[in-house]
């Protein structure tokens, strides 16, 4: 069985994805990502496995980066970041979870593909997945690529942004692997 058209489809998407989506503001992003400031990043089902290596780079990169739900994540309090990545943007756990950390005065951000939905409203910030939605693969599925390779994409603005680098970022890797 030849399994390559399969992988030739999700590149092609992935290669249109990144056309589409040239006008990303990093650097618009990048004044809420401060060293002082504990960023909390949050998803839920595949969404949860970009937000998870995102919290993990950031770690590398010397940031307080928790994951939203973990028992070890602290309190998010005044000027804390919260990260929200939903597809839909309309995820009635990780809306209730923006709406209360807002409240208590933290930044809300979100990587969506829906600028009508409830996170998009209530963040001060946004990164709009375009055209996620044109796809072939099933339910969702470019977007959760998608903002895997937006947020590491971020990453690599970060790193030279902080003048980091790989080798400089490995000292703070995990040694209880």
């Amino acid at each position: 069985m030849n399994n390559q058209p399969y992988l030739e489809l999700i590149e092609s998407e992935i290669i249109e994805f990144c056309k589409s989506n040239t006008f990303l503001n990093f650097e618009e992003l990048s004044k809420y990502f401060k060293k002082d400031r504990r960023i909390f990043v949050g998803g839920v089902g595949r969404s949860s496995m970009a937000a998870r290596g995102f919290v993990n780079r950031l770690v590398h990169l010397g940031y307080s980066a928790h994951l939203i739900g973990e028992i070890s994540a602290p309190l998010a309090r005044k000027d804390d970041v919260v990260l929200l990545i939903s597809n839909s943007g309309n995820t009635n756990s990780l809306y209730t979870i923006g709406e209360r950390a807002k409240k208590d005065g933290a930044k809300i951000l979100s990587i969506t593909s829906n600028k009508d939905s409830k996170i998009f409203q209530i963040s001060e910030d946004s990164l709009i997945l375009k055209d996620v939605d044109k796809s072939n693969q099933p339910m969702g599925s470019l977007f959760e690529q998608a903002a895997l390779l937006v947020t590491d994409a971020f990453i690599l603005f970060l790193m030279n942004l902080n003048l980091e680098t790989s080798e400089s970022m490995r000292k703070r890797h995990s040694n209880l692997e």
